[in-house]
């Protein structure tokens, strides 16, 4: 439980901090695929679309600041001070992070993302619930003559399975213990479609 306190007091004063220190939002260069010259736009207001593996929305608000929820079907490659272990979950994991753009080129915008979350999950062998937090670092992608948006993270983090005396004999490296509080990773690669405030 102190891992998972310990991330969440972080990242609500690194939110906190940057509120304080915060200048306007420029507008960005979104166009869409229909329109041959450029409009001048507010931040989209989300953009939809998929996750390797999965489905991925994400919507934007003021002061560079993003929320993005991911339903994911992905293989886990765990490990504690007392094993490791392989499997594959299916889970929910939403994301809060904060943007700021590294580069305006004439093509596209890029964006650096910092920010953290929360997942809960099921493992259907063994079955399993599972739940994480993790933190959140990458890239985004803003193409100027597309509404394609590409998103590219890595999210190391903590998780828990709570079942885990329901042993399987191809994961047979994770310990036994009940719940496994273990480090847990992904990367994260997504493609979406941005649409814009009416």
């Amino acid at each position: 439980m102190r891992p998972l306190l310990f991330i969440f007091a972080f990242f609500l004063a690194f939110f906190s901090l940057l509120a304080q220190n915060e200048e306007p939002k420029k507008p960005l260069h979104i166009f869409t695929a229909n329109t041959p010259t450029a409009n001048t736009l507010p931040l989209p207001k989300g953009s939809f679309g998929g996750m390797l593996p999965g489905a991925s929305y994400k919507t934007y608000f003021p002061k560079k600041i993003s929320l993005q929820t991911d339903i994911l079907v992905r293989p886990a490659i765990a490990g504690s001070m007392d094993g490791f272990g392989f499997y594959f979950v299916i889970e929910s994991s939403t994301n809060l992070m904060y943007q700021k753009k590294i580069q305006d080129k004439n093509n596209y915008d890029l964006f650096l993302l910092v920010g953290g979350g929360f997942s809960v999950g099921f493992v259907p062998v063994p079955i399993n619930g599972k739940f994480g937090a993790n933190s959140m670092i990458g890239i985004e992608f803003f193409f100027k003559k597309s509404p394609l948006v590409i998103q590219l993270d890595i999210r190391p983090g903590y998780a828990v399975l709570f079942n885990n005396h329901y042993r399987n004999p191809f994961i047979s490296f994770i310990p036994d213990e009940n719940p496994w509080h273990h480090f847990d990773w992904s990367i994260g690669v997504a493609f979406r479609r941005a649409f814009t405030r009416k």
